[in-house]
């Protein structure tokens, strides 16, 4: 990894172990002190280089004139009645992005951010109507997990990229913190409890899985390409027998799945023809190799959809499964403050209609 100018620090979140070991090598230093490193930033989560004691002085010192650990503050915290709880974070440069913690028995889940904002223009999606602001950087995305795993009680078992943004618009970004996430020199967090879900970025799918072993999820949520048309504008770029094209190339691990994420919405995509259509293309893509989770919309203000009512959901979720699809009736969570999927959003940025 060659580095230009040694006057400009690197922010030192931002490597891999692997960059780390070449960064090392590029100041002349042994890439074995990347281990020390990466140990004393993810397992001790130190804020300074003077804290990393199995250092020499003289190497910490180089670190402080060549590097510096970022860091990004919680701007406010908010608690859901169901036990769901939101953190927007204030960036250096003033921008607001929001992470969600989602508690489900000895499972606790971090729902985290990977832009400013979102391109994608997904039509039931609060955060689309911000528009895009800018990419994450690596130590953006990975101060999420490490700033919210340090609050009282707090055990972070499983990461999906989830929250604001297209992960696959950010990828070098993205792959690079998932490979962080995995380090067992760093986070240590296993390949089947870190999820990247996508819209559909087609180009970019198959080269995540050649960069990280991650869960891959895909936003399916139309069952036929003139309702994806609507809500999803990619579709008109990649639709869905682009998709199912891809996600059949897609290499899996035994026992491992793809999840196709539904949200579900009244008098566009919940009737018993919907779920037949949606039966179709996970027998396409191979039944045995598709999970599909099943989310009723999450109303919000300045989205005109509605979530359906209990018995077209139950009815959509009751065919699939005796089918033989495994599906998943997805439950809101933290829908009272504003924390439940596609409603994360920082309100004064919307883009008014």
């Amino acid at each position: 990894m060659e580095i230009k100018n040694k006057e400009e620090k690197i922010d030192i979140k931002s490597l891999t172990l692997e960059d780390m070991r070449a960064w090392f090598i590029d100041i002349k230093e042994k890439s074995f002190h990347a281990n020390q490193v990466h140990r004393w930033l993810y397992v001790q989560k130190v804020k300074s280089f003077d804290e990393m004691t199995n250092l020499s002085k003289s190497l910490r010192e180089k670190l402080i004139k060549y590097a510096y650990i970022s860091q990004i503050d919680v701007d406010f915290i908010a608690s859901s009645k169901d036990g769901t709880v939101k953190i927007r974070y204030k960036l250096n440069d003033g921008e607001l992005i929001e992470s969600v913690l989602i508690p489900d028995g000895k499972r606790l889940t971090i729902c985290i951010s990977s832009q400013v904002g979102c391109a994608v223009g997904c039509e039931f999606c609060f955060t689309a109507k911000m528009g895009i602001r800018r990419n994450l950087t690596t130590s953006e995305i990975v101060n999420q997990v490490l700033i919210a795993s340090e609050m009282d009680n707090v055990e972070i078992t499983n990461i999906v990229y989830m929250g604001m943004g297209e992960p696959l618009n950010n990828f070098d970004n993205v792959v690079k913190s998932a490979k962080i996430f995995l380090s067992d020199r760093g986070l240590n967090f296993s390949k089947r409890k870190v999820v990247i879900s996508t819209s559909g970025i087609l180009n970019n799918i198959l080269k995540l899985r050649e960069e990280v072993p991650v869960r891959l999820a895909l936003s399916l949520n139309s069952s036929t390409n003139k309702q994806r048309d609507r809500l999803i504008p990619i579709n008109k770029k990649w639709n869905i027998e682009s998709l199912i094209d891809v996600l059949k190339k897609f290499p899996l691990e035994p026992k491992e799945s793809i999840t196709l994420e539904y949200v579900i919405i009244k008098n566009i995509n919940d009737t018993l023809e919907d779920a037949k259509n949606v039966l179709n293309i996970v027998k396409k893509i191979g039944i045995k190799n598709i999970k599909v989770n099943v989310i009723p919309f999450n109303e919000h203000d300045g989205i005109n959809f509605s979530r359906p009512n209990e018995k077209n959901i139950e009815k959509f979720h009751t065919y699939l499964f005796e089918k033989g699809v495994d599906v998943l009736y997805r439950k809101s969570r933290g829908d009272d403050i504003g924390a439940a999927c596609g409603q994360l959003v920082v309100p004064e940025l919307v883009v008014k209609l």
